[in-house]
């Protein structure tokens, strides 16, 4: 098929259109960027309580007292965005990403605790064969497993 040349030139502009904004949008801040905030908080907040009318969007499959741990140790500047991904959208917006991992261990560690209600709603059989690398997985096997394992009196 052969297009006309208007076309082609409106086609070629609306992709250098749609990658010059691609590459705007996804400007990332880089660790020697003045602007740059760490994830992880400088001291962990033990005060620090997910506000009641966050709460009350928490997604039922999410421990919601890890959750706060997790939080609390994160820098105030990313709580908002951490916490969207453990909730119900509100209406008429989109669902936030899910958090699977943080790269330091104690993060990721508080992580896979809050995701381990979501593995109880999980056969047994699909959890052994899950390749998601959804956080949890492992601990929440391990422990249904040894459940199963234990003798009954």
């Amino acid at each position: 098929m052969r297009r006309s040349i208007p076309s082609t030139i409106v086609l070629t502009l609306a992709i250098i259109a749609g990658v010059a904004a691609c590459e705007t949008l996804n400007e990332q801040v880089v660790m020697s960027d003045p602007r740059y905030v760490p994830v992880e908080a400088p001291e962990p907040d033990p005060s620090y309580r997910i506000p009641p009318e966050e709460r009350e969007r928490l997604r039922p499959e999410f421990d919601a007292a890890a959750l706060e741990r997790l939080l609390a140790r994160i820098n105030p500047e990313h709580r908002p965005s951490v916490l969207a991904g453990f909730q119900l959208p509100k209406p008429g917006k989109r669902t936030h990403m899910e958090v699977w991992y943080f790269g330091d261990p104690e993060l990721q560690s508080l992580l896979e605790e809050v995701w381990e209600p979501f593995w109880d709603t999980v056969p047994l059989e699909l959890l052994k064969v899950d390749d998601s690398e959804r956080p949890g997985r492992a601990r929440a096997q391990a422990r249904r497993i040894g459940r199963e394992q234990k003798p009954n009196p």
